[in-house]
């Protein structure tokens, strides 16, 4: 759905990689396990540092984050609007600096987080 609008945009599709799919899934976990939902962990730390301390170098590099509870409220398509009708978060689905994609939903018990995270 990102890369539709990306290119509905005149920009290029992101290409999945790996290491930033690890960089989602760890933030996404991160949020459940701990139970809050916020860029900044509790601790004051964010998704650079967990992209640095993973290896992964950028120059652009940004993060979406979004949650359903329950559940089943947490919909690709209802992520997605939420975005789009975010101006930072749809900043970050239209930057054309961006090039990589790694995408994380978790979902444990009646709560759904899905991490999203960008770079160059």
């Amino acid at each position: 759905m990102i890369n539709n609008v990306r290119e509905q945009n005149g920009l290029n599709a992101l290409a999945f990689d790996v290491s930033l799919n690890a960089v989602a899934e760890t933030r996404s976990q991160d949020l459940m396990n701990r139970n809050y939902f916020s860029h900044y962990t509790p601790e004051g730390t964010n998704v650079f540092d967990v992209m640095r301390a993973s290896g992964v170098s950028f120059r652009y590099a940004g993060e979406n984050l979004a949650q359903g509870a329950p559940a089943s409220v947490g919909t690709a398509e209802g992520f997605m609007n939420a975005w789009m009708n975010s101006p930072t978060h749809m900043a970050n689905i239209l930057r054309a600096q961006y090039t990589k994609i790694g995408v994380s939903m978790v979902e444990i018990d009646s709560r759904r987080v899905v991490t999203t995270v960008f770079t160059n």
